[in-house]
């Protein structure tokens, strides 16, 4: 993923935990640890009437991150996909293909802190949306880029602006890697490691239609 200008000085965090089996997952950057995770398994069906195919899933998905020795966030995630296709026979039509995240996170110093994820894919393009607390919005832009200028299949990372700038961004092909900008404002410091933890925890579930339906 290509680093926003603006984060390109500051430090690259590489993400340990990606790799191998999901049982007691965890993942690793900086002073961060996302832990506890707890993931549902994909749920959902697909339905095929004449040339109507339709396909939903879901999953859930709870995590604790840590900063240090200290836990500082609770979160908990709703991942959703919903694919609707016409085939006329001579080409398959979409009617629709839409992804959602929906992601609340508490902070547990203070527990009348609590932000919002909220963001949604149409079609062929990435999640995009918002991170949210009472009036403050952060935005949140993912991205098919990749560094050679051309661009990738699926989603390569996100970034999170706050008034236009970014603050954060992380890449969530390969490994995976984290930026976060020493500059960003204090009572959203916090929050931006969870936010990026989310994303690298989001599960495809693209990957979990029958073949056909890809």
């Amino acid at each position: 993923m290509p680093v926003p200008d603006a984060l390109s000085a500051t430090e690259r965090l590489p993400v340990q935990g990606r790799q191998g089996w999901k049982i007691k997952e965890h993942l690793r950057f900086g002073a961060y640890q996302a832990h506890a995770i707890d993931r549902s398994w994909v749920r959902g069906g697909d339905v095929q009437i004449l040339a109507y195919d339709g396909s939903k899933r879901k999953q859930y998905y709870t995590f604790v991150l840590r900063e240090g020795q200290i836990d500082r966030w609770r979160v908990s995630c709703e991942a959703f996909l919903r694919r609707q296709a016409l085939s006329t026979g001579v080409a398959d039509v979409e009617l629709k293909n839409r992804s959602e995240l929906e992601c609340r996170l508490f902070s547990l110093e203070d527990p009348s802190e609590e932000w919002l994820l909220a963001l949604t894919e149409r079609g062929e393009r990435p999640l995009t949306g918002s991170l949210s607390k009472g009036s403050t919005k952060l935005e949140v832009q993912g991205t098919r880029a990749l560094q050679q200028g051309t661009r990738a299949d699926a989603t390569t990372g996100y970034q999170v602006l706050d008034a236009g700038q970014p603050v954060g961004a992380v890449e969530v092909v390969n490994d995976g890697a984290v930026w976060l900008r020493d500059e960003a404002r204090t009572d959203r410091r916090g929050v931006l490691p969870a936010t990026l933890a989310v994303l690298l925890l989001l599960e495809d579930l693209r990957a979990h239609l029958p073949d056909e339906a890809l």
